[in-house]
């Protein structure tokens, strides 16, 4: 084998090369996982050697690996639970999805609970999103079930007794346990911090079954034909896991885990965060914080420049929002690459401020993303494109949306924000 001669060589292909000279070719060539060429058969060829391994893909298409943006395939681990709710849309089939995991949970499990995820807002025009609302269908059993969009929640009574909720809670961060004129909490739980001390209560699984079930999920990305992504729902323990995989089943995927942030983390945590910047692995590194700027829409938690049509939306995130500002410019300052979620106009437009104070680029040279935008102004639309931040936006929310603009979303809007 001479110098130039590949160890494998793909002809017969159509391949996207995501060149605008030259977008398209018909084969490539590669030696120690980089391309030596790419161009027509013929040219490849050349670069064969008596152990080169050739594949004639006969005109199947071949594209460059794809990264996922944003991902959150561990927490979701933890979130899809039970029975998948998605497609339905009215109170009368999902009462009966909750009767039959209900009824299986009873005959199969040591410890009966009902979950599911994947909800649809649409279900509750027709039914109350309330524990009373549930508790017959769920047998009495402790129960959760998270809204497609993970900010939302709804537990029984049961469920909220196990974890012992038993009124309003004060948090760090916008996070509500909706309760009733009498101060009992109703079921509805908005945002992280109001239901995760339900998920929690609730059977989990242990770390060798989250190993195996996060090798499987990885390798299914993997599969689709993704070859990175950054997790974006990252703790420490998601780095123990990154570093567990790679060390025990493999990591299929190269992965960039963001750490969170919270409002209420005091100096000691902010410093344990700073110390996992450089933390990394073979095919894995942290190096990016995740924050938040707001909630959703469907709630009223997305911050808005104007109230929403239920009058919500005007309350930000971080209670201080000035801390908010100042944690940033603490983790660029740290060689952080920051990303926030920020949905509504005015989160968009805070973050905005925030980044050009600390400087669109970390200290890398990446620049500061804002996750989602799912409504913004023409103003701060210009500011994100001259400063060179990065929009993360994820078309897949669209699938929601209604022609109509009768789903939740828009309704909370309006028609004139709705229409951007």
């Amino acid at each position: 084998m001479t110098g130039f001669d590949a160890d494998t060589i793909v002809t017969g292909a159509r391949v996207v090369t995501m060149d605008p000279r030259r977008p398209e070719a018909s084969a490539f060539a590669v030696r120690d996982g980089r391309f030596l060429a790419v161009g027509d058969d013929a040219l490849v060829r050349e670069l064969r050697g008596p152990r080169t391994v050739v594949h004639d893909l006969a005109g199947a298409a071949v594209t460059p690996g794809l990264i996922d943006a944003h991902l959150h395939p561990l927490q979701g681990l933890e979130l899809t639970a039970g029975v998948d709710l998605g497609g339905i849309t009215t109170g009368t089939a999902f009462l009966a999805a909750l009767r039959a995991e209900a009824d299986r949970a009873l005959r199969d499990d040591r410890d009966p609970w009902v979950r599911g995820w994947n909800l649809d807002y649409d279900v509750f025009h027709e039914l109350p999103m309330t524990a009373d609302a549930i508790d017959d269908a769920v047998r009495g059993l402790p129960a959760l079930f998270i809204v497609f969009d993970g900010h939302t929640a709804l537990a029984s009574h049961e469920g909220l007794r196990r974890a012992g909720i038993t009124g309003a809670r004060e948090t760090d961060d916008s996070s509500c346990i909706v309760v009733d004129g009498d101060g009992r909490p109703t079921g509805e739980l908005r945002e992280l911090a109001a239901y995760e001390p339900v998920r929690l209560a609730a059977p989990a699984l242990d770390r060798t079954q989250t190993l195996a079930a996060g090798h499987e999920l990885l390798r299914g990305l993997r599969d689709s034909g993704l070859t990175g992504g950054t997790i974006m729902d990252g703790g420490f323990a998601t780095l123990d896991l990154l570093d567990g995989l790679e060390h025990g089943p493999g990591l299929p995927l190269r992965i960039v885990s963001a750490i969170d942030h919270e409002p209420g983390f005091d100096a000691d945590r902010t410093a344990e965060n700073l110390r996992m910047r450089d933390r990394r692995g073979e095919r894995w590194r942290g190096g990016v914080v995740k924050l938040y700027a707001d909630g959703v829409v469907e709630t009223g938690t997305a911050w808005l420049y104007e109230p929403d049509t239920a009058g919500g939306g005007t309350e930000p995130f971080w209670k201080d929002a000035a801390a908010y500002a100042r944690t940033v410019r603490r983790y660029a300052d740290a060689g952080f690459q920051v990303a926030t979620h920020a949905i509504g106009d005015r989160a968009v437009g805070e973050v905005v401020d925030a980044y050009l104070a600390a400087g669109a680029r970390c200290a890398t040279g990446a620049p500061h993303r804002i996750e989602h935008l799912e409504t913004t102004t023409d103003r701060d639309v210009a500011r994100i494109a001259a400063a060179g931040i990065t929009a993360s936006m994820q078309p897949l929310h669209l699938q929601w949306r209604k022609a109509d603009a009768s789903d939740d979303w828009s309704r909370r809007l309006g028609p004139a924000r709705a229409a951007r």
